[in-house]
């Protein structure tokens, strides 16, 4: 008699999901399985050693991956790592922002209600292990697909306006550079309250912070955010700069910015009705 199949979960508890939510689907998931380890990751450049070690010590059969794309590539990464890719399967309760790894496999936001649960859970307690292609950038392995520049900016917008959903505020996506002064007009004629700027590291925020500068000149009541979004491994400390040409907020996750965003609305006259404009570092 075979024995039964061995299941570790990592959980980010800072995923968009309701604490109730992601508390549920992770009792349901004990229930159904033999969970044999957990990591909560920490948002810090240790979560893949940690996470390793517990591949490592544990030898599970399937790695759950109870979050996002974030916490999924973290997975990945760590399975690769400990050379267990063949060996251990990758699950997935899809409890982030975008899931788009695990909408690839046909599974859907556990935020859509119990059935996404559901079809979650037997994919992992019974579901046929499929093999995938596995990209890697830098020795670094991703799932899906893979962004940079413009491309990534823009990609980082969107996820935001999806985390922006449940929010009183109306994010336009502007998904091509723009010079300042039709950044300018188009605040001008959409009366927008504030503009998000997306630019992401490792790169120096040169653009952005001469765009802000520029805003802040000609349209001194708008409220200027920048997107600094990366994991803590690529994180920088250019805030200062950023604030000293008047960014009023800059943001190092797309909760971060959602908050921030949120906040302004709440406070905006009449309340809550404030659209916000998106732009890009080369805008």
């Amino acid at each position: 008699m075979n024995p039964a199949p061995r299941f570790a979960v990592v959980t980010n508890p800072r995923s968009r999901a309701r604490a109730r939510l992601r508390a549920r689907a992770l009792a349901k998931l004990r229930e159904s399985v033999q969970v044999v380890g957990e990591l909560e990751t920490h948002g810090d450049a240790g979560d893949g050693g940690r996470l390793a070690e517990l591949v490592s010590a544990t030898e599970p059969d399937v790695l759950v991956a109870a979050g996002g794309d974030g916490t999924a590539r973290l997975a990945l990464g760590a399975l690769f790592e400990t050379k267990s890719a063949e060996r251990t399967a990758l699950g997935f309760l899809p409890l982030g922002t975008g899931n788009n790894a695990a909408r690839s496999l046909g599974l859907r936001a556990l935020a859509d209600g119990g059935a996404a649960l559901a079809l979650a859970l037997a994919a992992i307690a019974s579901g046929p292990r499929r093999a995938i292609d596995v990209g890697l950038v830098g020795g670094r392995p991703f799932l899906g697909s893979f962004a940079i520049g413009m491309d990534a900016d823009v990609l980082a917008l969107r996820m935001l306006e999806y985390v922006l959903a449940p929010a009183p505020v109306t994010l336009d996506v502007v998904d091509r550079p723009l010079p300042t002064f039709e950044v300018v007009r188009l605040v001008r004629e959409r009366g927008y309250g504030a503009v998000c700027i997306a630019d992401l590291p490792p790169g120096l925020p040169s653009r952005s912070r001469h765009l802000a500068k520029r805003l802040r000149a000609i349209l001194p009541e708008l409220r200027v955010l920048v997107g600094r979004w990366a994991p803590p491994a690529l994180g920088d400390d250019t805030y200062e700069p950023l604030r000293e040409a008047g960014v009023d907020h800059v943001g190092t996750t797309l909760s971060e910015t959602a908050d921030a965003l949120a906040q302004l609305a709440a406070a905006a006259t009449p309340p809550a009705s404030e659209p916000v404009a998106s732009t890009r570092e080369r805008a």
